[in-house]
């Protein structure tokens, strides 16, 4: 959702420093909750900086399911086939946290899905008017082209 007139992704949660695991030991991360991506980064040495270390994970892609540890979850990126393209486990710091980031995920999934419907709906009438100024303008200059007929269609084939 990063088009010019819409507006620009903003952090939807805090960027809390958790850890997961994938297939190998435990990292410490920061995730950032964006209105359309979640991004996990590692903190570099230098301060206030860090490092993007897997690529960004659409909401619209993404299913959160709370773990038996109240402190884990479990994130999973779809493909644009439903099938799993990317699994982890999130550690946070506390449960309260835990459950925070679950709710502020789904809240954020709900809003863009929202706007992606308002975004559709806006598109559809602007397509719309487009084409009856189109007609209006084709109708003052008298050179409306005519609407082919089935019956017309036909006689050419024979």
């Amino acid at each position: 959702m990063h088009e010019p007139n819409s507006c620009p992704a903003i952090p939807r949660a805090p960027a809390d420093s958790v850890s997961f695991s994938y297939a190998c030991p435990q990292l410490d991360v920061y995730l950032f909750l964006f209105s359309d991506v979640l991004l996990v980064t590692k903190p570099q040495r230098k301060r206030d900086k860090a490092k993007v270390i897997r690529p960004p994970f659409m909401l619209e892609k993404l299913v959160c399911q709370p773990l038996r540890d109240p402190q884990s979850f479990l994130v999973i990126h779809l493909t644009e086939f439903q099938c799993v393209s990317s699994a982890l486990v999130v550690h946070c710091p506390s449960a309260t946290d835990c459950a925070q980031w679950l709710e502020k995920t789904q809240q954020a999934q709900v809003t863009l899905q929202k706007l992606k419907a308002e975004e559709y709906v806006q598109q559809k009438r602007e397509l719309l008017a487009l084409y009856r100024d189109q007609d209006q303008d084709q109708e003052c200059q008298g050179t409306r082209p005519s609407t082919p007929s089935p019956e017309g269609s036909q006689k050419n084939t024979e």
